[in-house]
């Protein structure tokens, strides 16, 4: 590989972590030819109930093994079992086999399937019995799986009575099945309500060794293997909006292998499947069922706003969200940056002047209280505190689904996290690009004699302890090595913990970059904004500290559990919300979009719901809960106050309970993320990893430098000043190395994403990779020459291809400032000798570009110290002004910049909106403006 560190060699990279951050950061090097480690401390269950490395941090599947189901009363009036993902359920498979106890094996005479007589009858019984005994007692769930084995010549005597001869697959098949039946009913005789499955043999498949280890010396059998259910919790439910172009780029290069390990010209991007519909309940309301594709006529988008309007909406409600929104697309990404970073998302709504205090608009009671919640249920942000740029770029991402046609739409997974990602995920990335899975961690991190040195250690897989001291074998010494001496070292892991190993850093008085911003940004809570400074202490909880201290603690508790139902229950072909349910509710039935749908007699359940639970500082109003938050009730208490909530939310109000408008099943089942750390009385300590909330007046405050976007002719701004001696930036600008070899990576840094999310993640990773390539380049690389950008080059910009610096104002001579997309550039990708950049989406350059003319007359207008072009000729003055009298005292219900004077209120902001944009740019929001006015007045009328 070209750039190596030292001639013919390739360099080596330690990942600490691997979360989607970390994978990324594999994936990414591992294409550019780098050998890659990738080192996790945390292990799972997989699918099959065995111990293996945690794969995807926080997205993995956590497989939990079922405890036994029964009616209710063990548990209180809350018939649902409680299930974690421990080892309790898993070690009973490894004790019936020490046991001796499975496998059994049933014989058969030649060509019969009737069950045997005699002492086998009665050794069958005994050795069911004793394994039933057994299983009863370890509490958990489980069925046996019988299958049926045959021989194609030792099953073929001459005919006689009772024999028969085998002569082709569908009579070897028909005999196998005869066989497991028989087998069931002598089962059932000796024990009965065991649940079985039959299966039988493919020919020539050979019967599994006796339980004594013997290996059978005929195939005449029906082997009794016992299977636990084996349920697909999760941390949350996966979402994948339609802009999650890195998820999805990478989701691409991801081959799904068929049954031979070959590659099957699909990828983990087939797996991603659209969810037709959102649905909204709100106390028994019916329930509002939104199609998340563009409406395919005016008439349509009316019905939708009418729909809209039966949920306690206004038509002024609609008109200045529509204006709010539009306004915000027409904005320059540097006055998002300078003017939205300190006011919240429901500020901008407001149309909040911080220098007055003054407000635009105001809305009505219902609106308000939905417009504050449903952005953290929907999208994982606060409307109250987080900051106007973040909720605004992601709310406008959002918003596209309303007017443009996209292949992927609200998508889910066509199977579990795991099954229908991430394992095809580590394959590739073992199989086809050698990346190293080792099981350790990383301790901390020191600075010896100048150099960077983490401190791993490693784990023993079957014991679950650290290998260290003497007892180290010669390969576990070698590895320990190797986590000290690579090239480069990405620290890939969650805030607290890259907090907790660089402390040492700190401590020592030597910390730059990343590790010295770090020092309190887990540990202690930030004043309220837009307030800035250190913040208090944060007080401890449980195994570490509280997080969801205050309103505006950027470490917020967010959540999910899943429900488990042997009964069919699908409430929406998407994702529903909960728009009165105190605890901040949203589901999906996942299961309906799997390509292997859960059945009863295989999996042993049949669907499940799985919800997110956002809130948890709002206190219950019904049910043994009344009056708690969910952070002070225990497993059993949260999961039946979210079920619930839930019923509540759609049974119809005044109904009888026992009415059967809607009455759900009872849930066998139930799953709590095991991120959850609760205390011996099981009442809800704290969140293990929080979730890192965009708050207002704090996106500055996030470790390390601003990130940089090698996309062609799109610029980021140079650093503000040059790096400290302990660290290296690019010219350009991006992620920094410390001391030559340290880079870190995660949703906790600066993206251009900005969200806590699977994309902010995959786009911190490339950062981190990019970084390295440059770093690779243009310091341990010297001697490549005169390449563009080396030392002793001409001064250029650092950008490969010897690109012109930057002009003032951040954009190449004579682009436009802002510009998104061109159909003219100086290279298609830009590229390092080890390999093309890792491409990034800026989303502030991914928006609609019939919008690109505004933002760039507002970008001309910043510059000169211009207010927004609408500010300027007071476009929302008159809609302000009507807003506030139709909240003013003694107005008529209904009042607002609709209806009679909607026509109006277009003509007059058309006016002002072309004197508001001389280059252009006006067409498209009034063409907008017009189908959004429009729609409004017929979904009045509709209403």
């Amino acid at each position: 590989m070209g750039g190596g560190s030292d001639a013919g060699r390739r360099p080596t990279v330690n990942v600490f972590g691997a979360g989607i951050a970390g994978l990324t950061v594999a994936h990414e090097l591992a294409e550019r030819g780098f050998v890659v480690r990738v080192v996790e401390q945390d292990t799972c269950l997989d699918r099959h109930g065995r111990r293996r490395i945690a794969m995807g941090g926080v997205a993995r599947t956590q497989y939990a093994i079922a405890r036994q189901a029964r009616p209710g009363g063990a548990e209180g009036p809350w018939s649902a079992r409680f299930c974690r993902s421990d080892v309790d359920g898993m070690s009973a498979v490894a004790e019936a086999r020490d046991l001796r106890l499975v496998p059994i094996h049933v014989p058969f005479a030649r060509g019969s399937h009737a069950a045997p007589g005699g002492e086998a009858r009665a050794d069958v019984e005994g050795r069911v019995r004793a394994l039933l005994a057994y299983l009863r007692g370890k509490d958990v769930d489980f069925r046996l799986e019988i299958t049926g084995y045959a021989d194609a010549h030792d099953d073929a005597p001459p005919p006689g009575p009772g024999l028969r001869p085998l002569t082709n697959p569908e009579e070897h098949r028909e005999l196998c099945v005869e066989r497991a039946e028989a087998a069931r009913a002598l089962i059932a005789a000796a024990a009965g309500g065991a649940a079985c499955t039959i299966a039988a043999s493919g020919q020539g498949e050979r019967a599994p060794r006796r339980s004594d280890g013997a290996a059978p010396d005929h195939n005449r059998w029906a082997v009794v293997e016992v299977c636990f259910t084996v349920l697909p919790g999760e941390h949350g439910f996966r979402f994948f909006p339609s802009y999650y172009n890195h998820v999805f780029d990478t989701m691409r290069r991801i081959p799904l292998l068929d049954e031979d390990g070959n590659e099957s010209g699909r990828t983990v991007y087939d797996n991603v499947v659209p969810t037709p519909n959102q649905g909204i309940v709100s106390g028994g309301l019916s329930p509002l069922i939104m199609p998340r594709s563009p409406p395919g006529s005016d008439h349509e988008r009316a019905e939708r706003l009418a729909a809209l309007r039966t949920m306690g909406y206004t038509a002024a409600d609609l008109t200045q969200l529509m204006l709010r929104v539009l306004r915000y697309m027409c904005t320059s990404a540097g006055r998002r940056a300078q003017e939205m970073e300190r006011i919240s998302w429901w500020e901008y709504l407001e149309g909040y002047d911080p220098a007055t205090g003054a407000r635009l608009y105001h809305y009505s009671e219902r609106f308000e209280r939905d417009a504050k919640t449903q952005s953290r249920v929907l999208a994982s942000f606060d409307a109250v505190w987080g900051d106007a740029r973040t909720c605004g770029n992601t709310y406008v991402q959002l918003f596209y689904n309303w007017v443009r046609t996209l292949p992927k739409v609200d998508g889910t997974l066509s199977g579990p996290t795991s099954e229908a990602w991430l394992d095809p995920w580590r394959a590739y990335l073992e199989r086809r690009l050698g990346v190293q899975f080792i099981l350790g961690g990383l301790e901390r991190l020191e600075l010896e004699g100048g150099e960077i040195v983490p401190h791993g250690f490693l784990i023993r897989l079957a014991t679950g302890e650290r290998a260290e001291g003497d007892d180290l074998t010669a390969r576990e010494r070698e590895l320990i090595e190797a986590l000290r001496s690579a090239d480069y070292h990405v620290v890939a892991t969650d805030a607290c913990s890259a907090e907790a190993v660089t402390e040492p850093l700190r401590r020592a008085g030597v910390a730059a970059g990343v590790p010295r911003d770090l020092g309190g940004f887990t540990t202690k809570v930030r004043p309220p904004p837009p307030e800035e400074g250190e913040g208090a202490p944060r007080p401890a909880a449980g195994a570490g500290h509280a997080f969801g201290v205050t309103a505006w603690d950027r470490f917020q508790t967010m959540s999910g559990l899943q429900f488990f139902f042997t009964q069919e229950l699908k409430i929406n072909n998407g994702y529903v919300y909960y728009s009165q349910a105190p605890w901040g509710l949203t589901s999906i039935n996942s299961a309906q979009f799997w390509r292997r749908r859960p059945t009863l007699e295989r999996d042993g359940f049949v669907s499940l719901l799985s919800i997110d639970l956002c809130d948890w500082n709002t206190r219950a109003r019904e049910g043994a809960a009344a009056g708690r938050t969910a952070a002070e009730c225990g497993p059993v208490g949260i999961a039946e106050q979210v079920f619930a909530q839930i019923v509540a939310e759609m049974r119809p109000a005044g109904a009888a309970a026992e009415a059967p408008i809607y009455d759900p099943p009872a849930p066998a089942w139930f799953y709590l993320d095991e991120l959850l750390e609760f205390d011996e009385r099981g009442v809800f300590t704290r969140a293990r990893v929080p979730y890192l909330v965009p708050i207002k007046a704090d996106f500055q405050s996030r470790p390390g430098p601003p990130p940089w976007d090698p996309t062609p002719r799109v610029v980021s701004p140079p650093p503000a000043k040059a790096p400290e001696a302990a660290l290296w930036q690019a010219p350009h600008g991006g992620y920094l190395v410390h001391w030559g070899k340290l880079v870190f990576a995660g949703v906790y840094l600066k993206t251009f994403t900005r969200m806590s999310t699977m994309e902010a993640a995959n786009e911190s990773g490339r950062h981190a990779v990019n970084a390295i390539l440059d770093h690779l380049r243009l310091v341990k690389a010297p001697a490549m020459g005169a390449a563009a950008g080396a030392p002793g080059a001409p001064a250029t910009s650092g950008v490969p291809g010897g690109a012109p610096a930057p002009a003032p104002g951040g954009g190449y001579p004579g682009a436009a400032p802002q510009a998104a997309r061109h159909m003219r550039s100086e290279v298609f990708y830009r590229s390092t000798p080890a390999g093309d950049y890792c491409a990034i989406w800026d989303m502030e350059h991914w928006e609609l570009p019939e919008f690109a003319l505004a933002k760039q007359y507002d970008a001309w207008c910043l510059e000169r110290g211009l207010p927004h072009p609408w500010d300027l000729l007071g476009i929302e003055r008159i809609p302000s002004l009507v807003s506030k009298l139709a909240h003013s005292a003694g107005a008529p219900a209904g009042a607002g910049p609709a209806g009679a004077d909607g026509a109006s209120l277009d003509a007059l902001l058309e006016g002002t909106l072309r004197m508001a944009y001389p280059w252009g740019g006006a067409d498209a929001v009034l063409e907008m403006l017009r189908g959004i006015r429009k729609a409004v007045e017929e979904g009045s009328k509709l209403a």
